[in-house]
């Protein structure tokens, strides 16, 4: 027996006849059974797929779980009753595929700065445990990349020393044991101009610090009982 055009989903069983029985067969039974599974963390399975009676030597298998461990057993059939297994087989699948993560489509961003944040990765894919994130952020007026990595319990990014009124693209991706996954739909945001703190000082006024110098805003309110 040998396995072809596995993938992640399907499996085709291919076997020769047997050549040492003295009956002629009349059919094969195909047991597919689930040994583990990897599911961010090893977990076992039951579950099984038997086919009797079959008259041809292959046999197509579908909806398999990726990233899991299934036994083949095929018995043959001759006209007197069941005979021994013809072959055992374990088949590994596939990883699947990564999602990207979803960013939030709101980000929070001053003059200089930018927080990023996405909904962490559930436990509901195969490919292994998660290890980390990946994130790239280009100028739109230049070519540097600004580029690093996050821890997988992360799921919130700062970004500081941004240049003010500026437009950004950023990217973020995640990887598992299998390897990286496609990078997120970019998330375009602009910094706002300089921010400019103002200082009220008692009895003289509003003023705004600009460069170390104070400029003056409005005039000091009223004294109480004046």
């Amino acid at each position: 027996m040998f396995v072809s055009n596995g993938s992640s989903f399907t499996l085709s069983i291919n076997w020769n006849a047997p050549a040492d029985f003295n009956c002629e067969i009349v059919g094969y039974a195909v047991q597919l059974s689930l040994v583990n599974s990897v599911h961010c963390a090893n977990e076992t399975g039951q579950e099984s797929y038997i086919a009797n009676d079959i008259t041809e030597t292959n046999i197509t298998v579908s909806k398999l779980k990726p990233s899991a461990h299934y036994e083949v057993t095929i018995k043959a059939r001759t006209s007197s009753g069941w005979g021994c297994a013809v072959e055992n087989y374990i088949y590994d699948t596939k990883y699947s595929t990564i999602d990207a993560p979803s960013l939030h489509r709101h980000p929070q961003v001053t003059h200089n700065s930018a927080t990023f944040v996405w909904l962490p990765l559930q436990c509901g894919f195969h490919g292994g445990e998660l290890l980390e994130y990946f994130y790239r952020l280009k100028s739109v007026t230049s070519k540097e990349i600004v580029t690093g990595t996050i821890p997988i319990s992360s799921n919130e990014l700062t970004l500081n020393n941004l240049e003010s009124c500026k437009t950004y693209f950023f990217q973020i991706r995640v990887r598992n044991e299998e390897g990286w996954g496609p990078f997120s739909d970019a998330k375009e945001i602009s910094t706002s101009s300089r921010a400019y703190r103002s200082y009220f000082i008692m009895g003289v006024g509003r003023f705004q610090k600009v460069r170390g110098t104070l400029y003056y805003l409005s005039g000091a309110p009223p004294l109480v009982g004046a």
